[in-house]
This record gives C-alpha cells, sequence and structure tokens, in this order.
C-alpha cells in the first residue's frame, strides 16, 4: 500500500499562468528590438573583418609566416 501524503511530497509542484495581451505585446516589442540588434551585429562582423592592418615585418619573420 503506497502512503498517499509520502508520494505526493515527492512529487514537483508546477505553476502555470498566462500573459495578459499587454505583456504580450511587450514582450513581441522586446523581441523584435533584440533581434534587429542581433542583425545590426552579424552585419558589422563582415565590415570589421575586412579592415586591413599593415605591419612592417623583418625578412625572417616574412620568411616564417610564409609571406
Amino acid at each position: 500500500m503506497i502512503e498517499r501524503d509520502r508520494f505526493d511530497s515527492t512529487r514537483p509542484s508546477l505553476r502555470l499562468r498566462l500573459l495578459d495581451n499587454d505583456a504580450l505585446s511587450r514582450l513581441r516589442q522586446e523581441l523584435e528590438t533584440v533581434r534587429s540588434w542581433a542583425y545590426a551585429l552579424a552585419d558589422e562582423i563582415p565590415e570589421r573583418n575586412r579592415a586591413t592592418l599593415t605591419l612592417e615585418l623583418s625578412e625572417e619573420i616574412a620568411g616564417i609566416a610564409g609571406l
């Protein structure tokens, strides 16, 4: 025989709440803000990768680097 009180006390409890329309609207707006920021950052990465650095290397270092 199972002791009901003991069995129920070990089960995890779960609470469920629904968002109202205002909260859902705010979250959607926040998502769009974050999404546009993420796209802007993703566009910035290739721009930064195109930057060229000019370095002066000795012939010995250039040779080691295979340049």
